[in-house]
């Protein structure tokens, strides 16, 4: 019997940003809720925005990573992701961003 949604998943972060798409990745939750993980559900907001866009819904406990490449160059952005088991969706994690879309570096000229 299920008792309860999982944990937030933990130590969600930004591992890679650039103009062509923004990355996520993150561990597991530590309590599954009784019932194993069986995915994750990413959201992102545009900076400062109580609106949220569900972006992926991730059917497998092994997805531990997401890349966002419908992103605007410059836009910021936040994330945040929820695990689900049969019970359903658990919290959402904290918040990572906000963080623009762009390039570390800027392109040099001569």
């Amino acid at each position: 019997m299920v008792s309860d949604t999982p944990e937030a998943p933990r130590s969600v972060e930004l591992v890679e940003v650039s103009r062509a798409g923004i990355v996520l990745q993150w561990d597991m939750p530590r309590h599954d809720g009784g019932s194993p993980v069986s995915g994750y559900v990413v959201e992102r907001a545009q900076a400062y925005s109580n609106r949220w866009l569900r972006l992926a819904h991730l059917l497998s406990p092994a997805d531990t990573t997401y890349r966002d490449v419908n992103v605007h160059d410059g836009q910021e952005y936040e994330y945040r992701v929820c695990a689900e088991n049969e019970a359903g969706e658990g919290p959402f994690s904290k918040v990572v961003g906000p963080i623009a879309a762009r390039d570390r570096f800027g392109t040099r000229t001569k």
